[in-house]
Protein backbone atom coordinates (compact mmCIF):
# COMPACT_ATOMS: atom_id res chain seq x y z
CA UNK A 1 0.00 0.00 0.00
CA UNK A 2 2.78 2.42 0.93
CA UNK A 3 4.56 1.84 -2.39
CA UNK A 4 1.31 2.44 -4.29
CA UNK A 5 0.81 5.67 -2.40
CA UNK A 6 4.38 6.77 -3.14
CA UNK A 7 3.90 6.01 -6.85
CA UNK A 8 0.66 8.03 -6.85
CA UNK A 9 2.38 10.97 -5.19
CA UNK A 10 5.29 10.86 -7.65
CA UNK A 11 3.07 10.95 -10.75
CA UNK A 12 3.47 14.27 -12.61
CA UNK A 13 0.33 16.40 -12.75
CA UNK A 14 -1.29 16.65 -16.15
CA UNK A 15 -1.96 20.27 -17.08
CA UNK A 16 -4.21 21.00 -20.02
CA UNK A 17 -2.64 23.35 -22.57
CA UNK A 18 -4.95 24.91 -25.14
CA UNK A 19 -3.87 26.74 -28.27
CA UNK A 20 -6.94 28.92 -27.99
CA UNK A 21 -6.39 30.85 -31.23
CA UNK A 22 -6.08 27.67 -33.29
CA UNK A 23 -9.05 26.04 -31.54
CA UNK A 24 -11.15 29.18 -32.07
CA UNK A 25 -10.39 29.21 -35.80
CA UNK A 26 -11.14 25.49 -36.10
CA UNK A 27 -14.55 25.94 -34.45
CA UNK A 28 -15.49 29.01 -36.49
CA UNK A 29 -14.48 27.41 -39.79
CA UNK A 30 -16.48 24.29 -38.89
CA UNK A 31 -19.53 26.45 -38.20
CA UNK A 32 -19.10 28.26 -41.50
CA UNK A 33 -18.75 24.95 -43.35
CA UNK A 34 -22.14 23.95 -41.95
CA UNK A 35 -23.71 27.41 -42.28
CA UNK A 36 -21.82 29.51 -44.87
CA UNK A 37 -24.14 32.48 -44.52
CA UNK A 38 -23.67 33.17 -40.79
CA UNK A 39 -22.50 36.79 -40.72
CA UNK A 40 -21.52 36.70 -37.03
CA UNK A 41 -19.15 33.79 -37.68
CA UNK A 42 -17.62 35.57 -40.67
CA UNK A 43 -17.02 38.58 -38.45
CA UNK A 44 -15.44 36.36 -35.79
CA UNK A 45 -13.22 34.72 -38.40
CA UNK A 46 -12.08 38.18 -39.49
CA UNK A 47 -11.15 39.07 -35.91
CA UNK A 48 -9.15 35.85 -35.62
CA UNK A 49 -7.37 36.62 -38.90
CA UNK A 50 -6.51 40.13 -37.65
CA UNK A 51 -5.14 38.58 -34.47
CA UNK A 52 -2.94 36.32 -36.64
CA UNK A 53 -1.70 39.26 -38.73
CA UNK A 54 -3.73 38.22 -41.79
CA UNK A 55 -5.30 41.63 -42.21
CA UNK A 56 -6.15 41.39 -45.92
CA UNK A 57 -7.89 38.07 -45.33
CA UNK A 58 -9.74 39.73 -42.44
CA UNK A 59 -10.96 42.48 -44.78
CA UNK A 60 -12.40 39.81 -47.09
CA UNK A 61 -14.18 38.14 -44.16
CA UNK A 62 -15.68 41.41 -42.93
CA UNK A 63 -16.83 42.34 -46.45
CA UNK A 64 -18.50 38.93 -46.84
CA UNK A 65 -20.22 39.38 -43.47
CA UNK A 66 -21.56 42.73 -44.67
CA UNK A 67 -22.81 41.14 -47.89
CA UNK A 68 -24.88 38.80 -45.71
CA UNK A 69 -26.03 41.61 -43.41
CA UNK A 70 -25.36 45.16 -44.64
CA UNK A 71 -26.43 46.65 -41.27
CA UNK A 72 -24.04 44.53 -39.21
CA UNK A 73 -22.45 47.28 -37.10
CA UNK A 74 -19.67 45.18 -35.57
CA UNK A 75 -18.51 43.88 -38.96
CA UNK A 76 -18.41 47.39 -40.46
CA UNK A 77 -16.52 48.71 -37.46
CA UNK A 78 -14.06 45.80 -37.67
CA UNK A 79 -13.66 46.50 -41.39
CA UNK A 80 -12.75 50.10 -40.66
CA UNK A 81 -10.09 49.08 -38.14
CA UNK A 82 -8.71 46.50 -40.57
CA UNK A 83 -8.38 49.21 -43.22
CA UNK A 84 -6.59 51.38 -40.66
CA UNK A 85 -4.17 48.50 -40.06
CA UNK A 86 -3.44 48.40 -43.80
CA UNK A 87 -3.00 52.18 -43.98
CA UNK A 88 -6.12 52.55 -46.16
CA UNK A 89 -7.40 55.62 -44.36
CA UNK A 90 -9.96 56.69 -46.97
CA UNK A 91 -11.66 53.29 -46.89
CA UNK A 92 -11.50 53.26 -43.08
CA UNK A 93 -13.20 56.65 -42.82
CA UNK A 94 -15.91 55.57 -45.26
CA UNK A 95 -16.67 52.56 -43.06
CA UNK A 96 -16.77 54.60 -39.85
CA UNK A 97 -18.85 57.44 -41.30
CA UNK A 98 -21.34 54.91 -42.67
CA UNK A 99 -21.77 53.69 -39.09
CA UNK A 100 -22.47 57.20 -37.82
CA UNK A 101 -25.11 57.66 -40.53
CA UNK A 102 -26.62 54.24 -39.76
CA UNK A 103 -26.63 54.72 -35.98
CA UNK A 104 -26.13 58.42 -35.19
CA UNK A 105 -26.59 57.90 -31.46
CA UNK A 106 -24.34 54.83 -31.13
CA UNK A 107 -21.36 55.78 -28.97
CA UNK A 108 -19.03 53.18 -30.49
CA UNK A 109 -19.47 54.70 -33.95
CA UNK A 110 -18.19 58.05 -32.66
CA UNK A 111 -15.33 56.30 -30.90
CA UNK A 112 -14.37 54.75 -34.25
CA UNK A 113 -14.30 58.10 -36.05
CA UNK A 114 -12.27 59.52 -33.17
CA UNK A 115 -9.80 56.63 -33.53
CA UNK A 116 -9.45 57.43 -37.25
CA UNK A 117 -8.48 61.03 -36.51
CA UNK A 118 -6.09 59.89 -33.76
CA UNK A 119 -4.39 57.48 -36.19
CA UNK A 120 -3.70 60.50 -38.44
CA UNK A 121 -2.27 62.45 -35.51
CA UNK A 122 -5.30 64.78 -35.48
CA UNK A 123 -5.80 64.62 -31.73
CA UNK A 124 -7.80 67.84 -31.55
CA UNK A 125 -10.34 66.53 -34.09
CA UNK A 126 -10.33 63.15 -32.33
CA UNK A 127 -11.20 64.87 -29.05
CA UNK A 128 -13.88 67.00 -30.72
CA UNK A 129 -15.65 63.79 -31.83
CA UNK A 130 -16.12 62.86 -28.16
CA UNK A 131 -16.69 66.14 -26.34
CA UNK A 132 -20.40 66.26 -27.14
CA UNK A 133 -20.93 62.76 -25.74
CA UNK A 134 -18.67 63.45 -22.77
CA UNK A 135 -20.68 66.55 -21.83
CA UNK A 136 -23.79 64.42 -21.22
CA UNK A 137 -24.67 63.65 -17.63
CA UNK A 138 -24.85 59.93 -18.40
CA UNK A 139 -21.70 59.87 -20.57
CA UNK A 140 -20.27 56.41 -21.21
CA UNK A 141 -17.14 55.75 -19.10
CA UNK A 142 -15.32 54.53 -22.23
CA UNK A 143 -15.82 57.92 -23.89
CA UNK A 144 -14.56 59.77 -20.81
CA UNK A 145 -11.48 57.56 -20.56
CA UNK A 146 -10.57 57.96 -24.21
CA UNK A 147 -11.16 61.71 -24.04
CA UNK A 148 -8.82 61.84 -21.06
CA UNK A 149 -6.06 60.20 -23.10
CA UNK A 150 -6.62 62.63 -25.98
CA UNK A 151 -6.58 65.64 -23.67
CA UNK A 152 -3.18 64.47 -22.40
CA UNK A 153 -1.93 64.28 -26.02
CA UNK A 154 -3.03 67.89 -26.37
CA UNK A 155 -1.32 68.90 -23.14
CA UNK A 156 -4.59 69.72 -21.36
CA UNK A 157 -3.76 68.03 -18.09
CA UNK A 158 -6.57 69.51 -15.99
CA UNK A 159 -9.18 68.58 -18.61
CA UNK A 160 -7.72 65.08 -18.80
CA UNK A 161 -7.84 64.69 -15.01
CA UNK A 162 -11.51 65.79 -14.98
CA UNK A 163 -12.37 63.23 -17.68
CA UNK A 164 -10.54 60.43 -15.86
CA UNK A 165 -12.27 61.27 -12.57
CA UNK A 166 -15.69 61.10 -14.21
CA UNK A 167 -14.80 57.76 -15.82
CA UNK A 168 -13.71 56.46 -12.43
CA UNK A 169 -16.92 57.67 -10.80
CA UNK A 170 -19.04 55.86 -13.39
CA UNK A 171 -17.21 52.54 -13.67
CA UNK A 172 -15.73 50.09 -11.19
CA UNK A 173 -13.45 48.91 -13.97
CA UNK A 174 -11.74 52.30 -14.17
CA UNK A 175 -11.56 52.49 -10.39
CA UNK A 176 -9.39 49.36 -10.48
CA UNK A 177 -7.54 50.38 -13.64
CA UNK A 178 -6.51 53.80 -12.35
CA UNK A 179 -5.58 52.44 -8.95
CA UNK A 180 -3.38 49.80 -10.56
CA UNK A 181 -1.69 52.43 -12.74
CA UNK A 182 -1.44 54.87 -9.79
CA UNK A 183 -2.92 57.51 -12.03
CA UNK A 184 -3.87 59.86 -9.21
CA UNK A 185 -0.74 59.34 -7.15
CA UNK A 186 0.44 62.85 -7.98
CA UNK A 187 -1.41 66.11 -8.64
CA UNK A 188 -3.13 66.44 -10.94
CA UNK A 189 -2.01 63.20 -12.65
CA UNK A 190 0.91 60.79 -12.51
CA UNK A 191 2.77 60.97 -15.81
CA UNK A 192 3.93 57.38 -15.30
CA UNK A 193 0.32 56.32 -14.80
CA UNK A 194 -0.73 58.07 -18.00
CA UNK A 195 2.02 56.31 -19.93
CA UNK A 196 0.86 52.96 -18.55
CA UNK A 197 -2.69 53.70 -19.68
CA UNK A 198 -1.44 54.68 -23.14
CA UNK A 199 0.46 51.40 -23.43
CA UNK A 200 -2.67 49.46 -22.49
CA UNK A 201 -4.99 51.39 -24.78
CA UNK A 202 -6.48 49.55 -27.77
CA UNK A 203 -8.48 51.60 -30.28
CA UNK A 204 -10.18 48.54 -31.79
CA UNK A 205 -12.88 47.80 -29.22
CA UNK A 206 -14.13 44.93 -31.42
CA UNK A 207 -11.28 42.75 -30.18
CA UNK A 208 -13.31 42.34 -26.98
CA UNK A 209 -15.66 39.99 -28.86
CA UNK A 210 -12.77 37.72 -29.78
CA UNK A 211 -11.35 37.74 -26.26
CA UNK A 212 -14.77 36.86 -24.88
CA UNK A 213 -14.91 33.92 -27.31
CA UNK A 214 -11.49 32.80 -26.07
CA UNK A 215 -12.80 33.04 -22.51
CA UNK A 216 -15.77 30.83 -23.36
CA UNK A 217 -13.41 28.25 -24.89
CA UNK A 218 -11.23 28.21 -21.79
CA UNK A 219 -14.37 27.84 -19.66
CA UNK A 220 -15.51 24.90 -21.79
CA UNK A 221 -12.26 23.07 -21.06
CA UNK A 222 -12.35 23.87 -17.34
CA UNK A 223 -9.46 26.36 -17.49
CA UNK A 224 -10.97 28.80 -15.02
CA UNK A 225 -7.97 31.09 -14.45
CA UNK A 226 -7.36 31.46 -18.19
CA UNK A 227 -11.05 32.19 -18.78
CA UNK A 228 -11.04 34.92 -16.13
CA UNK A 229 -7.93 36.49 -17.67
CA UNK A 230 -9.55 36.50 -21.12
CA UNK A 231 -12.72 38.09 -19.78
CA UNK A 232 -10.68 40.73 -17.92
CA UNK A 233 -8.72 41.53 -21.07
CA UNK A 234 -11.98 41.82 -23.03
CA UNK A 235 -13.19 44.26 -20.39
CA UNK A 236 -10.13 46.41 -20.95
CA UNK A 237 -10.81 46.65 -24.68
CA UNK A 238 -14.49 47.42 -24.25
CA UNK A 239 -15.40 48.09 -20.61
CA UNK A 240 -18.87 46.59 -20.74
CA UNK A 241 -19.55 46.27 -17.02
CA UNK A 242 -22.73 44.22 -17.32
CA UNK A 243 -21.16 42.03 -20.01
CA UNK A 244 -18.18 41.30 -17.76
CA UNK A 245 -20.41 40.02 -14.97
CA UNK A 246 -22.43 38.01 -17.49
CA UNK A 247 -19.20 36.33 -18.57
CA UNK A 248 -18.31 35.55 -14.96
CA UNK A 249 -21.82 34.12 -14.47
CA UNK A 250 -21.26 31.90 -17.53
CA UNK A 251 -17.94 30.71 -16.08
CA UNK A 252 -19.55 29.98 -12.72
CA UNK A 253 -22.36 28.05 -14.41
CA UNK A 254 -20.08 25.77 -16.42
CA UNK A 255 -17.96 25.29 -13.28
CA UNK A 256 -21.02 24.11 -11.34
CA UNK A 257 -21.13 27.12 -8.99
CA UNK A 258 -24.84 27.98 -9.32
CA UNK A 259 -24.92 30.37 -6.34
CA UNK A 260 -21.96 32.35 -7.69
CA UNK A 261 -23.63 32.50 -11.12
CA UNK A 262 -26.78 34.01 -9.62
CA UNK A 263 -24.71 36.56 -7.69
CA UNK A 264 -22.89 37.66 -10.85
CA UNK A 265 -26.18 37.96 -12.75
CA UNK A 266 -27.63 40.15 -10.01
CA UNK A 267 -24.48 42.31 -10.15
CA UNK A 268 -24.84 42.61 -13.92
CA UNK A 269 -28.37 43.99 -13.51
CA UNK A 270 -27.32 46.28 -10.65
CA UNK A 271 -24.40 47.60 -12.72
CA UNK A 272 -26.61 48.46 -15.68
CA UNK A 273 -30.37 48.17 -15.01
CA UNK A 274 -31.04 49.01 -18.68
CA UNK A 275 -29.02 46.09 -20.03
CA UNK A 276 -31.57 43.74 -21.59
CA UNK A 277 -29.03 40.88 -21.83
CA UNK A 278 -28.55 40.94 -18.07
CA UNK A 279 -32.29 41.04 -17.42
CA UNK A 280 -32.91 38.10 -19.74
CA UNK A 281 -30.07 36.02 -18.30
CA UNK A 282 -31.21 36.68 -14.72
CA UNK A 283 -34.79 35.87 -15.73
CA UNK A 284 -33.71 32.52 -17.15
CA UNK A 285 -31.74 31.72 -14.00
CA UNK A 286 -34.70 32.51 -11.75
CA UNK A 287 -36.93 30.40 -14.00
CA UNK A 288 -34.59 27.40 -13.78
CA UNK A 289 -34.70 27.69 -10.00
CA UNK A 290 -38.50 27.74 -10.00
CA UNK A 291 -38.70 31.39 -8.94
CA UNK A 292 -41.33 32.25 -11.52
CA UNK A 293 -42.46 35.62 -10.13
CA UNK A 294 -38.86 36.87 -9.99
CA UNK A 295 -38.29 35.61 -13.54
CA UNK A 296 -41.41 37.40 -14.77
CA UNK A 297 -40.22 40.66 -13.19
CA UNK A 298 -36.95 40.48 -15.16
CA UNK A 299 -38.58 39.55 -18.47
CA UNK A 300 -41.17 42.32 -18.11
CA UNK A 301 -38.37 44.88 -17.84
CA UNK A 302 -36.50 43.22 -20.74
CA UNK A 303 -39.66 43.46 -22.89
CA UNK A 304 -39.77 47.21 -22.28
CA UNK A 305 -36.06 47.59 -23.01
CA UNK A 306 -36.15 45.43 -26.15
CA UNK A 307 -39.75 45.38 -27.41
CA UNK A 308 -38.60 44.08 -30.80
CA UNK A 309 -37.12 40.83 -29.39
CA UNK A 310 -39.63 38.02 -30.10
CA UNK A 311 -37.82 35.61 -27.74
CA UNK A 312 -38.43 37.94 -24.79
CA UNK A 313 -42.18 37.98 -25.45
CA UNK A 314 -42.23 34.21 -26.00
CA UNK A 315 -40.49 33.44 -22.71
CA UNK A 316 -42.67 35.95 -20.87
CA UNK A 317 -45.70 34.16 -22.34
CA UNK A 318 -44.39 30.81 -21.07
CA UNK A 319 -43.91 32.24 -17.58
CA UNK A 320 -47.40 33.75 -17.55
CA UNK A 321 -48.79 30.32 -18.49
CA UNK A 322 -46.94 28.81 -15.55
CA UNK A 323 -48.79 31.29 -13.32
CA UNK A 324 -52.15 30.64 -15.03
CA UNK A 325 -52.15 34.22 -16.31
CA UNK A 326 -53.43 33.14 -19.70
CA UNK A 327 -54.75 36.49 -20.93
CA UNK A 328 -51.33 38.04 -20.34
CA UNK A 329 -49.73 35.01 -21.99
CA UNK A 330 -51.90 35.37 -25.11
CA UNK A 331 -50.90 39.04 -25.41
CA UNK A 332 -47.17 38.30 -25.23
CA UNK A 333 -47.29 35.24 -27.47
CA UNK A 334 -49.22 37.12 -30.13
CA UNK A 335 -46.62 39.87 -29.98
CA UNK A 336 -43.86 37.29 -30.47
CA UNK A 337 -45.68 35.99 -33.57
CA UNK A 338 -46.23 39.54 -34.89
CA UNK A 339 -42.48 40.07 -34.68
CA UNK A 340 -41.68 36.67 -36.17
CA UNK A 341 -44.51 35.12 -38.17
CA UNK A 342 -42.62 31.83 -38.42
CA UNK A 343 -42.18 31.45 -34.67
CA UNK A 344 -43.71 27.97 -34.41
CA UNK A 345 -43.12 27.27 -30.69
CA UNK A 346 -44.84 30.58 -29.87
CA UNK A 347 -47.83 29.66 -32.00
CA UNK A 348 -48.05 26.23 -30.37
CA UNK A 349 -47.94 27.80 -26.89
CA UNK A 350 -50.54 30.38 -27.96
CA UNK A 351 -52.90 27.56 -28.89
CA UNK A 352 -52.43 26.07 -25.42
CA UNK A 353 -53.16 29.42 -23.71
CA UNK A 354 -56.27 29.97 -25.83
CA UNK A 355 -57.47 26.47 -24.96
CA UNK A 356 -57.10 27.27 -21.27
CA UNK A 357 -59.15 30.41 -21.79
CA UNK A 358 -61.92 28.30 -23.34
CA UNK A 359 -61.46 29.63 -26.88
CA UNK A 360 -61.31 26.19 -28.51
CA UNK A 361 -62.03 27.38 -32.04
CA UNK A 362 -59.18 29.90 -32.06
CA UNK A 363 -56.87 27.45 -30.33
CA UNK A 364 -57.59 24.87 -33.02
CA UNK A 365 -56.85 27.44 -35.72
CA UNK A 366 -53.44 28.08 -34.15
CA UNK A 367 -52.70 24.35 -34.10
CA UNK A 368 -53.64 24.15 -37.78
CA UNK A 369 -51.24 26.98 -38.55
CA UNK A 370 -48.52 25.27 -36.52
CA UNK A 371 -48.97 22.00 -38.41
CA UNK A 372 -49.10 23.75 -41.80
CA UNK A 373 -45.83 25.52 -40.96
CA UNK A 374 -44.07 22.16 -40.79
CA UNK A 375 -43.83 21.69 -37.03
CA UNK A 376 -45.35 18.28 -36.45
CA UNK A 377 -45.28 16.23 -33.26
CA UNK A 378 -47.49 13.74 -31.48
CA UNK A 379 -48.36 16.38 -28.85
CA UNK A 380 -49.56 18.89 -31.42
CA UNK A 381 -51.65 16.27 -33.25
CA UNK A 382 -53.06 15.13 -29.90
CA UNK A 383 -53.97 18.67 -28.83
CA UNK A 384 -55.62 19.33 -32.20
CA UNK A 385 -57.52 16.05 -31.95
CA UNK A 386 -58.83 16.89 -28.47
CA UNK A 387 -60.02 20.28 -29.72
CA UNK A 388 -61.72 18.76 -32.77
CA UNK A 389 -63.41 16.37 -30.36
CA UNK A 390 -64.61 19.17 -28.06
CA UNK A 391 -66.06 20.99 -31.09
CA UNK A 392 -67.87 17.86 -32.30
CA UNK A 393 -65.68 17.48 -35.41
CA UNK A 394 -65.37 13.71 -35.07
CA UNK A 395 -63.80 12.83 -38.44
CA UNK A 396 -61.10 15.47 -38.03
CA UNK A 397 -60.55 14.41 -34.42
CA UNK A 398 -59.98 10.78 -35.41
CA UNK A 399 -57.63 11.79 -38.22
CA UNK A 400 -55.53 13.98 -35.89
CA UNK A 401 -55.48 11.38 -33.08
CA UNK A 402 -54.36 8.65 -35.48
CA UNK A 403 -51.56 10.95 -36.67
CA UNK A 404 -50.56 11.46 -33.02
CA UNK A 405 -50.42 7.71 -32.49
CA UNK A 406 -48.40 7.21 -35.68
CA UNK A 407 -45.92 9.81 -34.46
CA UNK A 408 -45.61 8.16 -31.02
CA UNK A 409 -47.06 4.63 -30.90
CA UNK A 410 -46.22 4.26 -27.17
CA UNK A 411 -48.28 7.24 -26.00
CA UNK A 412 -51.53 6.08 -24.35
CA UNK A 413 -53.36 9.44 -24.52
CA UNK A 414 -54.28 9.36 -28.24
CA UNK A 415 -55.84 5.93 -27.64
CA UNK A 416 -57.96 7.28 -24.80
CA UNK A 417 -59.35 10.15 -26.86
CA UNK A 418 -59.75 7.92 -29.94
CA UNK A 419 -61.99 5.75 -27.80
CA UNK A 420 -64.12 8.79 -26.96
CA UNK A 421 -64.35 9.77 -30.64
CA UNK A 422 -65.36 6.27 -31.73
CA UNK A 423 -67.91 6.06 -28.90
CA UNK A 424 -69.55 9.31 -30.03
CA UNK A 425 -69.74 7.96 -33.59
CA UNK A 426 -71.44 4.82 -32.27
CA UNK A 427 -68.47 2.58 -33.15
CA UNK A 428 -68.35 0.77 -29.82
CA UNK A 429 -66.09 -2.07 -30.93
CA UNK A 430 -63.41 0.37 -32.11
CA UNK A 431 -63.89 2.40 -28.93
CA UNK A 432 -63.30 -0.66 -26.73
CA UNK A 433 -60.21 -1.64 -28.78
CA UNK A 434 -58.77 1.88 -28.39
CA UNK A 435 -59.37 1.87 -24.63
CA UNK A 436 -57.81 -1.59 -24.22
CA UNK A 437 -54.70 -0.28 -25.97
CA UNK A 438 -54.83 2.79 -23.72
CA UNK A 439 -54.83 0.61 -20.57
CA UNK A 440 -51.96 -1.52 -21.86
CA UNK A 441 -49.81 1.49 -22.74
CA UNK A 442 -50.76 3.31 -19.53
CA UNK A 443 -49.49 0.37 -17.46
CA UNK A 444 -46.22 0.49 -19.41
CA UNK A 445 -45.90 4.21 -18.65
CA UNK A 446 -46.57 3.69 -14.97
CA UNK A 447 -44.17 0.75 -14.69
CA UNK A 448 -41.50 2.95 -16.29
CA UNK A 449 -42.13 5.57 -13.62
CA UNK A 450 -43.36 8.14 -16.11
CA UNK A 451 -47.06 8.34 -15.32
CA UNK A 452 -49.49 10.06 -17.64
CA UNK A 453 -49.66 13.81 -18.10
CA UNK A 454 -51.88 15.66 -20.49
CA UNK A 455 -50.07 17.85 -23.05
CA UNK A 456 -52.76 20.44 -22.43
CA UNK A 457 -52.61 21.61 -18.84
CA UNK A 458 -51.66 19.55 -15.84
CA UNK A 459 -54.12 16.66 -16.01
CA UNK A 460 -55.77 14.32 -18.46
CA UNK A 461 -58.71 16.11 -20.06
CA UNK A 462 -61.63 14.30 -21.61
Amino acid sequence: MQKQAERALSRPKVQLILDVAREAERIVRARLAAHPGYADQLNLLGLIQMENGQVRAAVSSFLEALERNPRYRAARSSLGHAYLGLGCQTEALEAFEALVQQEPFEVRSRLDVSAWHAARGEHDLAADCLRGEAAKEDAAPTVLHRLGLLEMELGRVEAAAAAFRRARDRSTFYVDEYRECRLFGEEPLSQEGVETLRARFEANHNRAELLQFYGHLYARYGMVAEARDAYSEARRHDPDEAGYFLNLAHLATVSGAAEDALEFLVRAVETDPKDARARIALGFDYSLQGQVEEAIAQFEVAAKLRPSYPDVHYNLGLLYCAQDRFEDAVRELRQAIRLNAGYRPARNQLAYALRRLGDDAQALEEYRRTLSSGLRSSDIYLNAGILHLSLGQLDSAIEALKAALDANPRDPLPCYHLGLAYQRRGQRRRARAAWRRFLTLAREFESAGRGIASPIGGGCES
